[in-house]
């Protein structure tokens, strides 16, 4: 994978418009020109010659530049009124960062460049300035459509810390009274005035809000956060780099994005005079689906826009903007995420919650060709990548998560405090590796080729819908043994998902649990090293494949099957997943696997069963440590014992009609596993294996041919089927259940095998058995509280010599 990080490309030189009036050195000097309109002049450099920032203008008066204006940038939010709810616009002032007001209040508008890019060098933002986080504000929101943002070569930006916009400066003379709860020493946090424009959170740090065709060419460079800066004064901050509403087209490349987390834990707060916790929820890149609708769309009484002159507006043009802000969708469409470098997002603040993802995508509307790849993510403070929130459902659509690199090491943990002095805990920080929470569902989602290293579960809630074409492969994931604070213990959880047509392959999975989800259809899992993993099958319908996949397993278990007829997604005959209860069916193969082993239980106990009644259940040429499943009134189920490691162990397969010749075991289990015998057929064949029987009821009691006069074992015998039936099992703690012989007023739970002398019964319903044996031989029936259902007869046997 590091073979595969991309560089950056080499970016063309600067080609800046021959045509121009006239030419001045610095940015400074254009400020000052008493020029006409229509003046068309360049610049040398923007704080020093040849720095990059050298551009073209065009002189234009200030309406005129302010009716060129694209509808979401011609107001600003500055501020809330003074009761601090509603929010207050002026008309954009200019930014002064790349469109410039003039001394005598003309505006030199900055014309594109011959080569393509915005330049950022030519919107202020340069290495070792402290003004980079209004530089980048300006940067994005005046360039949010449409536009290849070129930042500097390796450059090294640092975004320090800023709630202030322009409002309170009474810049230009635009505002000629400030009202009080504008003054500085009242302001507070008035951010990013951009932002809530651009249907994104209010926030002080740069937003790509309503982005459409916008490229970030990272270039190499780093961004990086000071230590404890990311977020003061009660400010909103939540991302490095926020993005809202109508997103469609967005690449981002070629960055290192340093959120400092590690020294993120505490500031000086002047007011309280102490030391103030850093807030927690700090992340690098975002989307979040818009808060301008909720805050302003529908408040029609709002009257709070102004010209900066105490004027309203005139109502046609908070009309343009009412009706701009009312979007049919927010959505995050057509995006691409790769060649980055992200670095310890969140804050080492001492809670449960690391507060920091690498990448969050908070509830849109609508979300397609979403490709995050080849990025290294070192020590996240919760997830790598989140869908987090809300939804009612909506289906996305092209998810790649892809060829990324993500390691978490020793240093990355939590702080406590001792006075103002914040010492290491040694408490890693994560939650978890990938978090869809939000209630969607998904077509054609690809996580393959990852590498990590750290925290690994992946959560996964559904929304009780089918989500189809996801392809796992080729990952490896390894969970080092740190002491963590609140990371999730499984590998991956699917709950409340329908997974169709679901391919796990080729995956390296160190340790957890993998549970997919409600209803696995359609699902081939092979080549897999699970190790510890332990996989839940729950469900399964259409063909489900289990092939060539080595584990260890939890207590030597690796796969746990569950089918209960429960299949709500199937019943709505208006989806196009429906499926009539006729095709309801389950092919499930179990083939060349060398793992910990299979439990579970699938018993036919309604005859309008469909479902399980069609359930096909094969296992071939495996090597199990453990082998635990009943599957009784399914439509097939092979099984034949050859396929355990070790052969003197307690297993069982119920319902299996494949009987074969079985090594019986040294205590208390001369024929185990359960299975189904006719008459004549060969059961045991190494009865000289039998230490001990005081057990089981059938063999020393019902029959006792097996012992000698003297009370002893016969050896050197064969056991024959005499009569066809299943012959009674002894389990063992962790392996096997056993049967029970049937007690007389007896408490039973759901699931015990109850025999008789002659017959093999299933409890369905819990409860106190009666006075007497049941004797039913099909169906179930009351037996005392309880309810019996026959499974089939006990066999009978003969004891027979050994012959060479």
């Amino acid at each position: 994978l590091e073979a595969k990080f991309p560089t950056e490309p080499e970016y063309p030189a600067l080609d800046l418009q021959d045509d121009y009036t006239m030419e001045v050195n610095l940015k400074d000097d254009l400020l000052s020109l008493d020029v006409e309109a229509g003046t068309i002049v360049k610049t040398k450099g923007y704080y020093a010659e040849n720095d990059g920032g050298q551009a073209v203008y065009e002189i234009m008066t200030y309406d005129d530049w302010w009716n060129q204006l694209p509808i979401e940038l011609k107001m600003v939010h500055y501020h809330a009124d003074r009761i601090g709810v509603n929010h207050v616009f002026y008309k954009n002032p200019a930014d002064n960062y790349g469109n410039h007001r003039l001394d005598n209040g003309m505006v030199a508008k900055l014309l594109p460049n011959e080569d393509g890019y915005v330049r950022v060098e030519q919107w202020g933002l340069f290495q070792g300035r402290n003004d980079n986080n209004r530089a980048l504000i300006h940067i994005f929101a005046n360039n949010h459509q449409n536009s290849k943002i070129l930042f500097g070569k390796d450059a090294q930006y640092v975004l320090y810390f800023d709630t202030r916009n322009q409002a309170y400066q009474n810049q230009n003379g635009l505002i000629d009274e400030v009202p009080w709860w504008l003054k500085p020493e009242s302001i507070g946090n008035t951010g990013n005035e951009y932002a809530v424009m651009l249907h994104c959170r209010q926030t002080s740090k740069p937003v790509l809000g309503d982005a459409q065709n916008v490229e970030l060419c990272g270039n190499g460079c780093t961004i990086r956060i000071p230590d404890n800066e990311f977020c003061k004064e009660n400010a909103a901050d939540f991302a490095m780099i926020e993005t809202g509403g109508y997103v469609d087209g967005l690449t981002i490349h070629g960055f290192t994005f340093d959120s400092n987390g590690l020294n993120q834990y505490q500031y000086y707060d002047n007011s309280k005079e102490e030391y103030v916790q850093m807030r927690t929820t700090n992340h690098t890149i975002s989307y979040f689906s818009g808060s301008f609708n909720v805050g302003l769309g529908d408040k029609e009484s709002i009257t709070a826009v102004t010209d900066g002159n105490g004027k309203q507006v005139m109502d046609t043009t908070w009309a343009e903007v009412k009706n701009y802000n009312k979007r049919d969708k927010m959505c995050f469409n057509n995006v691409e995420i790769y060649g980055n470098t992200f670095l310890a997002n969140g804050t080492s603040v001492d809670t449960p919650d690391g507060g920091g993802d690498d990448i969050l995508i908070i509830n849109p509307e609508e979300s397609n060709n979403v490709n995050i790849h080849n990025n290294k993510m070192y020590n996240w403070g919760r997830w790598v990548f989140a869908v987090d929130l809300g939804g009612n459902g909506e289906r996305f659509y092209n998810y790649t998560f892809k060829q990324n690199i993500c390691i978490q090491d020793e240093s990355n943990v939590t702080r406590s405090v001792s006075g103002e002095t914040a010492t290491p805990t040694h408490a890693n920080r994560g939650l978890g590796w990938i978090d869809f929470e939000a209630r969607k569902c998904f077509t054609n989602l690809d996580v393959s080729e990852n590498y990590v290293y750290g925290i690994n579960g992946w959560a996964f809630n559904g929304n009780g819908k089918i989500s189809e074409n996801i392809t796992i492969n080729a990952n490896t994931i390894e969970r080092p043994s740190y002491s963590w604070k609140s990371a999730y213990p499984y590998a991956f959880t699917f709950y409340s998902v329908y997974p169709k047509d679901m391919q796990v392959t080729n995956n390296k999975i160190g340790s957890g649990s993998v549970g997919f989800g409600n209803s696995a259809y359609n699902l081939r899992i092979e080549n897999n090293d699970l190790g510890g993993a332990f996989y839940t099958i729950t469900r399964p319908l259409g063909e489900v494949i289990i092939r060539n996949n080595t584990s260890t397993g939890v207590r030597n278990q690796s796969y746990s099957l569950n089918a209960s007829k429960d299949l709500p997604w199937i019943e709505d005959e208006t989806s196009e997943f429906y499926i009539a209860p006729e095709d309801r069916k389950a092919n499930i193969l179990f083939e060349g696997n060398s793992t910990g082993g299979v439990v579970g239980n699938i018993i036919v106990t309604d005859p309008t069963d469909d479902y399980r009644k069609n359930i096909t259940l094969t296992f071939k040429d495996n090597r199990f440590a453990k082998f635990n499943v009943n599957a009784i009134g399914i439509k097939d189920f092979y099984f034949t014992p050859d396929q355990l490691t070790t052969s003197d162990m307690a297993w069982a397969a119920r319902g299996s009609k494949y009987a074969s010749t079985v090594v019986s075991r040294s205590v208390d289990n001369p024929v185990p596993g359960g299975l189904y015998y006719k008459e004549g057929d060969l059961v045991a064949d190494s009865l000289d294996k039998i230490t001990r029987l005081y057990n089981p009821y059938y063999f020393t009691t019902l029959f006792p041919q097996m012992k000698n006069d003297n009370g002893s074992i016969k050896k050197d015998m064969n056991i024959v089927c005499t009569k066809e039936g299943v012959f009674p099992l002894n389990g063992e703690f962790l392996n096997a259940d056993a049967d029970a012989y049937f007690t007389a007023e007896k408490e039973y739970a759901v699931g015990a095998f109850i025999y008789t002398a002659d017959n093999l019964y299933y409890v369905t319903v819990a409860g106190t058995s009666g006075t007497e044996a049941p004797t039913h031989t099909s169906g179930t029936v009351t037996n005392g509280t309880a309810e019996l259902m026959w499974i089939a007869p006990i066999a009978r046997y003969e004891m027979v010599e050994k012959t060479v």
